[in-house]
């Protein structure tokens, strides 16, 4: 069944798509009246809808079913990724909000070869989201925030606890950082990503001294965003999210 994320209160029991939506159902899904679709708009409940009037420029449909799927990870967990070449960031995007990321924090770091993002770029993040929300079956669409520096990150307790992925870190390993940052079943988690040169040592001390767990993933140096994407399933999988 297709899913659409469409913000606002769901208390009439009649839906009507926006122009965007209605277009996509209308010529490329070639959806017709009678047939269903689901909605959401990350409250966690979704809707079942049965459409009864389809075009190009409107579609509507009648409510006939509502559901609170529970998909969403009890962990919630921010990547905080330092900005990289476009299609590895949208990458990291796409593919940890399949995971069930709750949120993403971009940040500037020194070696950070992307420049601070405009914004057409963050329309564009915006839309992968909630996209890759729609195909995965979740009911809620991670936000994207304002792009900071890693010593705002640093100073930032919204971003507690945490955990930086860093290469150079041998002593310390993921699996310890979560076993210690997760004692007690904390509701979030963020998890530090650096760009396509890694975190500077300089960089790495600020996050320690913040009071950052600093921790290596093994052995083999891992591009950025298959870090992100590694560290997620590694904090889901520890969290019981998983299964």
């Amino acid at each position: 069944m297709h899913r659409f994320f469409l913000p606002g209160d769901f208390d009439a029991e009649r839906v009507e798509l926006p122009p965007d939506i209605s277009r996509q159902i209308a010529s490329v899904l070639r959806l017709r009246p009678g047939e269903q679709i689901a909605v959401f708009n990350g409250s966690g409940e979704e809707l079942r809808v049965r459409l009864e009037r389809v075009s190009t420029g409107t579609a509507e449909g009648v409510i006939i079913g509502r559901s609170n799927p529970g998909v969403e990870p009890r962990l919630a967990i921010t990547i905080c990724q330092a900005v990289l070449k476009a299609d590895r960031f949208e990458f990291v995007l796409q593919r940890c909000t399949e995971l069930g990321v709750a949120r993403f924090q971009p940040v500037i770091t020194e070696r950070c070869v992307a420049s601070m993002p405009g914004g057409g770029r963050l329309t564009r993040w915006e839309r992968i989201v909630r996209e890759a929300a729609e195909q995965s079956g979740r009911v809620a669409v991670p936000p994207i925030a304002r792009a900071i520096t890693l010593p705002e990150l640093a100073a930032s307790d919204s971003h507690r606890p945490a955990i930086l992925l860093w290469e150079e870190e041998s002593a310390h390993t993921l699996r310890e950082a979560l076993e210690e940052r997760l004692k007690g079943a904390p509701a979030r988690l963020s998890l530090i990503i650096g760009p396509e040169g890694g975190i500077d040592p300089r960089e790495a001390d600020i996050l320690r001294k913040a009071g950052v767990a600093v921790a290596g993933m093994g052995k083999r140096i891992l591009r950025a965003e298959t870090a992100a994407v590694a560290a997620t399933v590694a904090a889901l999988y520890h969290s019981g999210a998983l299964g």
